[in-house]
């Protein structure tokens, strides 16, 4: 930013940190970084995939497996717009599996909460 060439800039910094100064090819990589418009020493955050599921999405499976037990997981799928895996390690999370081509969650339902309510009193 100065306009200094590499040279000045190398027997600058050999000057303040003599042998703690970074390489000459750590300087050199520094000049091609910011001539090629950068201006921030810090990694920039990549564009890339979530790294964490969407609370959302997961409640939205848990309502339609409830729903409709006995959906193909293509149909999920295309449903809740995630990949084959996603939707393998989310029914993992939540404790679904699929059983006699229905999906059996371990979660009690509204009326099995009901029956039990019942039987206590």
């Amino acid at each position: 930013m100065k306009g200094k060439s590499r040279d000045k800039v190398i027997v600058e910094l050999k000057s303040v940190y003599a042998d703690e100064s970074p390489s000459r090819a750590t300087i050199y990589m520094w000049f091609n970084y910011f001539q090629s418009g950068k201006t921030s020493v810090f990694v920039e955050k990549s564009p890339g995939r979530f790294n964490e599921i969407d609370e959302k999405i997961t409640e939205s499976l848990k309502e339609i497996v409830e729903n409709e037990r006995k959906i193909t997981t293509r149909k999920l799928i295309a449903r809740i717009n995630v990949s084959k895996g996603t939707l393998h390690t989310l029914l993992t999370s939540l404790v679904i599996r699929k059983l006699c081509s229905r999906f059996v969650p371990r979660f009690l339902t509204a009326e099995m909460q009901d029956r039990i309510a019942a039987e206590k009193i």
